[in-house]
């Protein structure tokens, strides 16, 4: 599961740095929460997996320990990166002419440098053996340690602040949706522009829709739905570990069915390709 999210949002992350019709800030955005995505989906790859079979007892150690600080490095990541997305969006739509004033290449680039500093001062308290976030064999997942740090690290910095980001992250992506709306009734005597118009509000809403409630899902598999579980290890590893990669794998997946520019990726690279080497010829 692992390696098929890797392809997955290694597929994305390549459609996305190719194709120029995202625009600079919305691809460079996009590429940050792609490669949260591919680190994430990586280090259960090729990290927790192989020493889960081959090396168990290196969970148990303080080196191992840190699979799963890098692991909930990506996921702020990944979350801030959403956030961005979001934000992105809804500028994009309320003030378009100011848009690219906003949005500038230095600004853009120093505010993803600055989502993913943010999310490496989260887990910064990980280096810590109290504040430890280690892979059990009890349920085959990640649990946080307990005690005052490991529930000010688990329960606070990370299951609130997600949720508290998921919440935000929807309120902007409905406010986009409300002012798009807006904007097509004024336009609606314009039939085939607001034909178009309807299309793209719901597929921008959707693609939201979906991601937050893939998110949301994901947090309340990992944190509630999993203390039900309790006794049953192979339930605790599907509503946690199992959760945990398929949010992140289908994450890339609903980039890659909203938009035509990825799906059509590859097949554009083999045109490109052929039409120079034919003009060469």
């Amino acid at each position: 599961m692992g390696l098929f999210g890797v392809a997955v949002n290694s597929y994305v992350l390549f459609a996305v740095r190719r194709n120029k019709t995202f625009g600079h800030a919305f691809g460079k955005i996009c590429m940050s929460h792609t490669a949260a995505n591919v680190g994430i989906t990586g280090v259960f790859a090729l990290l927790v997996g192989p020493i889960t079979l081959f090396a168990p007892e290196l969970h148990s150690t303080y080196l191992g320990h840190r699979c799963g600080q890098i692991l909930i490095f990506f996921w702020n990541a990944a979350v801030l990166s959403h956030f961005l997305t979001a934000l992105n969006r809804f500028i994009c739509i309320c003030w378009p002419f100011d848009y690219d004033l906003i949005f500038t290449k230095s600004r853009i680039q120093a505010t993803i440098v600055i989502a993913w500093i943010l999310a490496f001062c989260q887990v910064f308290p990980y280096f810590w053996e109290s504040c430890t976030f280690g892979f059990t064999f009890e349920s085959y997942s990640f649990r946080f340690a307990k005690g005052t740090c490991g529930f000010v690290i688990g329960t606070v910095l990370d299951y609130y602040f997600s949720i508290c980001m998921v919440i935000i992250i929807g309120t902007i992506d409905f406010l986009t949706f409300w002012k798009i709306k807006n904007y097509k009734k004024k336009t609606a005597n314009l039939s085939q522009s607001g034909h178009v118009n309807h299309k793209v509000v719901f597929r921008l809403f959707y693609q939201a829709l979906i991601q937050g409630l893939v998110f949301g899902g994901e947090l309340i598999s990992f944190f509630t739905v999993s203390k039900f579980a309790t006794g049953n290890i192979w339930l605790e590893f599907l509503s946690t570990s199992v959760a945990w990669i398929m949010v992140h794998t289908i994450d890339g997946i609903i980039l890659i069915v909203v938009h035509q520019e990825i799906r059509q990726a590859c097949y554009t690279m083999v045109i490109e390709d052929l039409a120079i080497g034919t003009t060469a010829t």
